[in-house]
C-alpha cells in the first residue's frame, strides 16, 4: 500500500521525523525513503527539487500528490487513511479543534520568533530571507536542548513549542 509513497529526510528534521511519525502511526510500512544529509546539500539536489522545487526537507509524495509540508503530509495521510492504523485526528469536535489548535499555534510561534529577529538582529541576520531566519531560530533551539522545543506525542499531529523565556 505504502509503495507509491516517497520520503526524502534528513535526521534532526522536526517537520521530517512528523511525517515519519504519522506513516508509523498509520502502519504505512513499506514506503521509499532516503535519508539526505544537509551539510552536503543534498536537500537542494534534482531529486528533491522535483518534489520540492523550494529544495527543504521533507520533500514526500503520496501516488502522484506532492505534499511539502509537513502537516499538510500529516492530515492528507490521515484523511486518506483515516481507518487505518492511529486516529490522529479525532472525531469529535473538540478534539479536532485541539489539534488544529495547536497544528497552526507552531506555525504563528515560529512567525512571531522570526519577526523579533528580524526587529532586534545584527545587520549579517537580516540579511537572511525570512524562510531561513525561521530555520535557523528553531535549529538553534533544538540543539540547545531538544527537550524544550518539539515535543512529540503518540499522536504526530500533538507537537507543541515550549519557548524559554529570555533574560
Amino acid at each position: 500500500m505504502a509503495k507509491d509513497m516517497t520520503l526524502l529526510w534528513a535526521s534532526g528534521s522536526h517537520a521530517c521525523w512528523r511525517v515519519m511519525i504519522a506513516l508509523e502511526e498509520k502502519n504505512l510500512q513499506g514506503y521509499n525513503q532516503k535519508q539526505l544529509y544537509f551539510e552536503k546539500g543534498e536537500h537542494k539536489s534534482k531529486e528533491v527539487m522535483e518534489i520540492n522545487p523550494r529544495g527543504q526537507l521533507p520533500a514526500f509524495k503520496c501516488g502522484d500528490v506532492p505534499l511539502n509540508e509537513s502537516c499538510a503530509a500529516c492530515f492528507h495521510l490521515e484523511c486518506k487513511y483515516k481507518s487505518q492504523g492511529t486516529k490522529l485526528i479525532p472525531d469529535c469536535e473538540a478534539g479536532r479543534a485541539q489539534i488544529l489548535q495547536r497544528v497552526f499555534e507552531v506555525n504563528a510561534l515560529v512567525e512571531k520568533s522570526c519577526k523579533f529577529v528580524l526587529t532586534r538582529s545584527s545587520d549579517r541576520i537580516l540579511q537572511s530571507p525570512l524562510s531561513e531566519i525561521g530555520e535557523k531560530i528553531i535549529e538553534d533551539a533544538f540543539l540547545r536542548d531538544p527537550a524544550n522545543v518539539f515535543h512529540f506525542s503518540p499522536c504526530a499531529f500533538n507537537s507543541v513549542v515550549r519557548l524559554r523565556k529570555q533574560p
